[in-house]
């Protein structure tokens, strides 16, 4: 397992999928997170967990600081 924290500034973008299953909890800030169609708001206070080889992308929808876990570790 890795744990760390993440900022992203607001508008950045990253493809996923990844090759590792994430939990990401959102300290501050939010993201859209998933494929266009399943894609999630996650904010300030909510976690979302991101399955691996999951298909879309992550956006900072605002300045945004998040604690990422993710199984196995990287």
């Amino acid at each position: 397992m890795s744990a760390y924290t993440s900022f992203f500034s607001a508008g950045a973008r990253a493809d996923l999928p990844a090759p590792y299953a994430e939990v990401w909890v959102v300290l501050s800030g939010a993201v859209r997170v998933g494929a266009e169609n399943d894609a999630v708001t996650v904010r300030a206070g909510d976690f979302v967990h991101v399955p691996e080889q999951a298909p879309g992308v992550v956006e900072a929808l605002e300045d945004t600081t998040m604690v990422c876990v993710s199984v196995p570790a990287h």
